[in-house]
């Protein structure tokens, strides 16, 4: 059992040593989300709105774009559909 505890203690000791070294990105981040809260949201919280809005904004453009080919028009590049 003393074995174990060593290793575990040096385990602990790199993990506590890569938590110090990135105190400044955990303020960065606290930084960042109190920096959103004017807009009402916090920093992660609203991140998946700025992926989820321009896809459904693509799809819509597309599907509307597909459904409004007219069979034997032309396309826009010259060429018969």
């Amino acid at each position: 059992m003393g074995r174990n505890i060593y290793r575990l203690t040096a385990a602990f000791a790199a993990l506590i040593g890569t938590m110090n070294d990135s105190v400044a990105n955990f303020d960065a981040f606290v930084a960042l989300n109190d920096s959103t809260n004017p807009l009402c949201f916090t920093a992660f919280r609203g991140l998946g709105w700025c992926y989820l809005l321009p896809g459904v904004l693509t799809v819509a453009a597309s599907a509307y774009r597909t459904s409004t080919n007219i069979p034997g028009s032309t396309s826009s590049i010259g060429g018969r559909l």
